[in-house]
């Protein structure tokens, strides 16, 4: 006899699990609407970039490819648009995001008796408590912030770059 999730904590984990998916799925929006805005200016170039690139790309991939962009334009503007501490910063929150993304996505919930919780559950969680997740609400929060301050500072450096390429623009 396996032992049976109460039905209200069932509705919630999943309830849960769906907004972090789909909390994710709003900073990998953000995420290329940034990249596709750098590689194809002039706008016309853009279904390339959305249509080939990003199907055939992991998130995981699309944060290097921001890494990258990052670097370059530190060391071609010297912190004019992307200050590498802040950069860091969102990398760091996608990176975030993206793992409890997967931990969602793939991890083996369990109903944990003694705090009354779902749990997600890896490998090493076996070990390491502390690795376990507790899927309730506030999961929600702690991502939504994440994915909130990721998205903030994507649309400001999206926002420098734009200003950036007009003033060039401009001087010509």
């Amino acid at each position: 006899m396996g032992l049976k999730v109460p039905e209200e904590m069932e509705k919630e984990y999943h309830l849960v699990c769906g907004k972090i998916l789909s909390l994710n799925l709003t900073l990998e929006g953000t995420l290329n609407f940034f990249l596709s805005n750098y590689f194809a200016y002039p706008q016309n170039h853009k279904t390339f970039v959305l249509g080939d690139f990003f199907s055939e790309s992991s998130f995981r991939d699309r944060i290097g490819l921001f890494k990258k962009i990052s670097k370059r334009e530190i060391s071609f503007y010297h912190n004019e648009i992307f200050d590498e501490k802040e950069t860091k910063y969102i990398i760091k929150l996608m990176d975030e995001v993206r793992e409890i993304r997967n931990r969602v996505a793939h991890c083996q919930s369990i109903y944990d008796l003694r705090t009354e919780t779902i749990i997600l559950n890896t490998g090493k969680s076996i070990i390491k408590e502390e690795d376990n997740i507790i899927v309730n609400e506030k999961l929600i929060k702690v991502t939504e912030e994440k994915v909130n301050l990721a998205k903030n500072g994507i649309m400001e450096l999206h926002t420098r770059i734009m200003q950036k390429r007009i003033k060039e623009k401009s001087k010509k």
